[in-house]
């Protein structure tokens, strides 16, 4: 049986304070609690690895995260000689992570900064540069961890041969991070309405993302010098053959990905055979 539940506490507060030489400024800023928790009741006979394969075990885990916020919308032009409109836009938030089954909290700042930009009616360009994090979930963290066999072949001893594998969540699995920066124009050309083009280079690099390896990555990778793997496994001293691995969710990888986005549409009214115009 698993139960898991989330208590959220907010408050949010918006308004324009006060205003440049081109128009109002938005300002919005708020705080935020939240709880995540899972808990995990397995029978008795898995508890005690009683079983051929799949030992479930019993167990639970919180999360309790503290949050705190501000945004702003500064517009710099309004219909002025250098162009129809100009405005920017920032936010950053803090962030902390209170987890069970750590020694510590994890805090986390993330923020962003962006334009629009509108030369000429029809035509405006945008874009944001932001750091971002994902923080894992509650079932990459706690979920549950299983016994079960596996087979692989092993450069240290040059065997294929079966050992115990352990799968499941890890409670100190820290947030992913990433810089993500876009950039673009939209076209709504004046001398034929309805028509919209939209074109968007993005860019996005996320370091430490939460993943789990396989278990034939984990001892070929070990074997090849990753040091940091080497402490999923477990060997005999005298045989060096395997004698468990943990093939749990970890901060493994960067990623990377970049590409355009271009969408276009044209929308318009026509008349129906009955007169009526849709």
């Amino acid at each position: 049986k698993t139960r898991v539940s989330q208590d959220v506490i907010a408050a949010n507060l918006r308004g324009e304070p006060f205003s440049t030489w081109a128009g109002p400024v938005a300002v919005a800023l708020g705080a935020e609690y939240r709880r995540e928790k899972t808990v995990f009741d397995a029978d008795p006979i898995a508890n005690a690895n009683g079983w051929f394969t799949n030992n479930g075990k019993s167990y639970k885990g919180e999360v309790k995260v503290k949050e705190a916020y501000v945004e702003a919308i500064v517009p710099l032009l309004r219909d002025s000689a250098l162009g129809k409109s100009l405005d920017l836009n920032g936010a950053v938030r803090f962030t902390r992570y209170d987890i069970s089954g750590r020694s510590s909290s994890l805090p986390a700042t993330t923020w962003k900064i962006g334009f629009g930009y509108q030369p000429i009616a029809g035509l405006r360009f945008r874009g944001t540069y932001s750091r971002d994090v994902r923080a894992a979930t509650l079932s990459e963290r706690f979920d549950i961890q299983q016994t079960n066999g596996s087979i692989s072949n092993d450069p240290v001893t040059g065997q294929t041969y079966n050992f115990s594998q352990t799968t499941g969540g890890n409670p100190n699995v820290a947030p992913e991070r990433a810089d993500t920066f876009t950039v673009g124009a939209v076209l709504r050309p004046q001398w034929l309405p309805g028509l919209a083009l939209s074109v968007d280079y993005f860019s996005v690099k996320i370091s430490d993302a939460i993943g789990q390896l396989g278990t034939q990555n984990i001892v070929v990778q070990c074997a090849a010098g990753a040091t940091e793997l080497c402490d999923l496994v477990t060997r005999d001293p005298t045989t060096q053959l395997i004698t468990g691995l943990r093939n749990i969710f970890i901060n493994i990888a960067e990623e990377r990905a970049e590409g355009l986005d271009v969408e276009l549409s044209y929308n318009t009214r026509f008349s129906l055979l009955g007169g009526n115009e849709s």
